[in-house]
């Protein structure tokens, strides 16, 4: 009996050593929840505005951009941007 109780908490540290081994290294070495991680690239994009023609977020520094009627749209390709201008030229 007394073998198997011994041969089971080694089993188990066999088993969690392994498995910390195999873990992602980022989630391990950063310390975050993977729910976390695509955090800091939202927050490292800058300012957001959404593209009126596909709905797409886009960020303000480096997207298309057309100024009209007095304000400022931002598309995600020179496609969507020549889609809206039709589209308000009509």
């Amino acid at each position: 009996m007394a073998r198997l109780i011994v041969l089971l908490i080694l089993a188990m540290f066999v088993y969690f050593t392994v498995k910390n081994i195999f873990r992602a290294p980022s989630r391990k070495m950063s310390g975050k929840k993977p729910e976390d991680a695509g955090s800091r690239d939202l927050q490292d994009a800058g300012e957001m505005a959404e593209d009126p023609v596909c709905g797409t977020y886009v960020s303000v520094d480096s997207s298309p951009s057309l100024y009209k009627n007095g304000q400022k749209f931002y598309f995600c390709s020179e496609e969507c941007k020549k889609k809206f201008e039709e589209l308000k030229n009509n």
